[in-house]
């Protein structure tokens, strides 16, 4: 049964990507197409981790690299669906939080903002298993919000990062919370230094962390 979930979930996760990827376009329900020859994409060319295992993970015309952020939504997902099957209240409350994660990690890595929306979502679903009390939540919402300005005036923090670090904050205990940044922050370090780059979206880092520290 795990593994239904877990292909389910990658099915999840490629979907997610391509709306994103292809957003407003999919709604005219177009083939996929590669990215870069524009050639329409043949049905075994979708099926999720497969597909880009057996392709080597470049385009079967072009040869350009479909990229690694492709590959780790679909695994993501699936292991989030494998995690988190949504069999009960808790299990479903956690799957959306995963998924809604997922997608705006999928914002940010393709244009680098992230929908305000998605983040206020994303906050309540946090606030409906957080550790904390009440108080505590509006507390820190309430003192975020009053330097929220300053705040998004720095150079030195993309946009939504601190929402999101918040929003984390909220959904976990302290110690659990102080992980996951510095797991987030390693595979900042590690992907920065793989695409040779001096900035990545930081939201993807975030992701894959909640979802290594839902498995642990």
């Amino acid at each position: 049964m795990n593994l239904i979930w877990f292909i389910c979930g990658s099915c999840v996760g490629s979907f997610m990507l391509a709306s994103v990827e292809r957003w407003p376009a999919i709604l005219t329900m177009q083939r996929s197409r590669c990215k870069n020859c524009h050639r329409q994409l043949q049905w075994f060319e979708l099926l999720p981790i497969l597909s880009f295992g057996c392709l080597h993970g470049c385009c079967k015309t072009c040869q350009v690299p479909i990229g690694w952020w492709s590959l780790s939504c679909e695994i993501s997902s699936g292991l989030w669906w494998w995690a988190c099957p949504p069999t009960s209240l808790g299990n479903t409350r956690w799957l959306l939080f995963g998924m809604l994660l997922l997608l705006t990690a999928c914002c940010d890595w393709q244009v680098r903002q992230v929908p305000v929306g998605w983040l206020i979502c994303l906050g309540l679903i946090a606030c409906s298993f957080s550790p904390h009390s009440f108080q505590i939540n509006c507390l820190l919402s309430i003192s975020y919000l009053s330097i929220q300005p300053w705040l998004h005036s720095q150079p030195w923090i993309g946009s939504g990062d601190l929402d999101l670090l918040l929003i984390l904050f909220i959904a976990y205990d302290p110690l659990q919370w102080s992980w996951l940044v510095l797991w987030a922050a390693l595979i900042g370090i590690s992907c920065a230094l793989y695409e040779r780059c001096h900035s990545i979206p930081f939201f993807p880092c975030l992701y894959l962390a909640t979802l290594l520290l839902k498995l642990t």
